[in-house]
């Protein structure tokens, strides 16, 4: 048996999947992160989806939108929310609001969960004080 955290940091290493994280992803992780318990888990999606940009034309901030979007989209399939790789962000959207109370606030505190794991790797690949990234935080995000 393992304990939460540790599920929770595998799963991290492995949306990140070998590759190196950008300082784009790094704020994002952090922007978004704080939104899941301000706006909940809905907004947050739905607001990193519209962010995606074309996927033919993604830049940098785009693509980190998106690989986002594709953790909180793993995290509720692993959670048992009827979605899938394949899902859309209305489709997805619309069965995370169909989870009672009780299932949404689990998915939503093990979605925050692995989004701050995410967060604290991406930390400890790019130092904050690594003049070579630029600052990840404050008023870089122009959205």
């Amino acid at each position: 048996m393992e304990r939460v955290d540790q599920g929770m940091a595998l799963v991290a290493a492995r949306a990140l999947d070998g590759q190196a994280p950008t300082r784009e992803l790094r704020t994002r992780l952090r922007t978004l992160r704080a939104m899941t318990h301000t706006s909940g888990l809905i907004a947050t999606y739905a607001y990193a989806a519209s962010k995606t940009g074309d996927p033919k034309k993604r830049n940098d901030r785009e693509a980190a939108y998106q690989r986002v979007c594709d953790v909180i989209r793993g995290q509720a399939i692993r959670s048992g929310v009827n979605v899938s790789e394949q899902s859309k962000p209305p489709d997805i959207i619309k069965a995370l609001a169909e989870l009672d109370v009780a299932e949404y606030a689990r998915v939503s505190a093990s979605t925050g969960l692995l989004l701050s794991w995410l967060a604290r790797l991406v930390d400890a690949q790019q130092p904050a004080d690594d003049p070579s990234q630029g600052v990840a935080e404050g008023g870089d995000d122009a959205d």
